[in-house]
């Protein structure tokens, strides 16, 4: 019976077997039985006569020369433009910078010589952001200030119609440190930013920090700055922090990614706290705030800033731990509520026998009264 062999996957062993049968028997013999041309079987014999096993693999067919190929000389003036202009693509040094190449040709020498631009992952871009504000701002001196309507929160949008509750959230953020303090508010008005802005100096006035050093950040909302063409009448809001010789900053408008930290702090508390708990009294509602701010400022790790906590961020900023103790206890308050506008109290500690580390409060623990 004649043998045949079929041509399988493996082309090297293939025509490993197709040499190994020619040198066996003939040339001829082995271009009939693996059904290939005598000049084939040559050509796969001689490579393997000449090459060893490596001649059986297939040779690149690309040609020796190229007249289409790009000269060394618009290699060299590439390779100088994207050096000197690292951040611009192919596409506009062929269409601005007059090289005659294709963006698909640049973007190849560019490839070849290791110039393509790395594309920075989010972290990365996080870890740079950090350690620039680490190595600009000094902790407790520069504080963004943002207020938040929370008609969209849902459960809590209830409380606000039904329970009479505070639609507006006013926030300050530290850039360095990350520090939040919070307080709510029935209207978004410049006598409340103003209120929330003193209560903000009293409690760094508190902890010995000179004011005069101290920026605070905002938007250019009409909670904040008097809007309009006369710049010479400061709202109450500014007029707070002129009293103290602090430093007031606004943002250019539509430039709200200035304000990202703490439009991130709003997202935290609305996700955290408003939409989860579940309070029938302003009292319970101010008591639960103040615990979840402790608990944010003292205790919860922050995986944007290395899972440290502000305190840990304090305290790494060179903040004693007692005074970063002393920054955790924020009363929050209602602004524009007789009776909660202006409460003021330390977290309470166990007693001395039966305290284990920290205690984070619980609303019941406060003689809040009926509000």
């Amino acid at each position: 019976m004649e043998i045949r062999y079929k041509v399988m996957d493996n082309q090297f062993d293939f025509r490993l077997n197709m040499v190994r049968y020619s040198q066996e028997f003939s040339v001829c013999e082995a271009a009939r039985v693996f059904g290939r041309t005598r000049k084939t079987v040559r050509k796969w014999r001689n490579r393997f006569t000449k090459e060893g096993l490596s001649g059986l693999t297939d040779h690149s067919r690309r040609p020796h020369y190229s007249p289409n190929k790009t000269s060394q000389r618009d290699r060299d003036k590439i390779i100088r433009l994207k050096k000197r202009l690292s951040h611009i693509g192919a596409e506009r040094f062929h269409n601005e910078f007059g090289v005659k190449q294709s963006a698909r040709t640049i973007q190849k020498i560019c490839r070849e010589e290791g110039l393509g631009r790395k594309k920075k992952s989010k972290r990365t871009k996080q870890r740079d952001l950090r350690a620039w504000k680490e190595a600009n701002f000094k902790p407790l001196r520069y504080w963004v200030v943002d207020t938040k309507d929370c008609i969209d929160v849902p459960y809590y949008v209830e409380r606000i119609y039904n329970g009479g509750f505070p639609r507006y959230l006013y926030q300050a953020r530290d850039v360095r440190t990350n520090v939040l303090f919070s307080a709510y508010a029935f209207e978004q008005s410049n006598v409340n930013s103003a209120l929330f802005i003193e209560r903000l100096f009293d409690h760094l006035r508190s902890l010995g920090i000179p004011l005069n050093e101290v920026s605070v950040q905002t938007d250019n909302g009409s909670e904040f700055p008097r809007n309009g063409l006369d710049l010479t009448q400061p709202s109450a809001f500014e007029k707070a922090i002129m009293d103290v010789k602090a430093n007031y900053i606004r943002i250019p408008p539509g430039a709200k990614n200035h304000q990202s930290d703490v439009e991130r702090a709003n997202g935290l508390i609305e996700y955290e706290l408003l939409e989860i708990e579940r309070w029938k009294t302003k009292s319970e509602l101010v008591g639960l705030t103040t615990a979840w701010m402790y608990y944010f400022n003292r205790l919860r790790p922050n995986s944007y800033q290395q899972n440290r906590t502000p305190y840990q961020r304090m305290k790494h900023a060179g903040i004693q731990s007692q005074t970063a103790e002393n920054v955790c206890l924020w009363t929050v308050t209602i602004l524009d509520d007789p009776k909660l506008k202006r409460i003021n109290f330390n977290l309470p500690w166990l007693p001395a026998r039966r305290r284990r580390g920290y205690h984070v409060c619980k609303f019941d623990d406060f003689s809040w009264g009926k509000h």
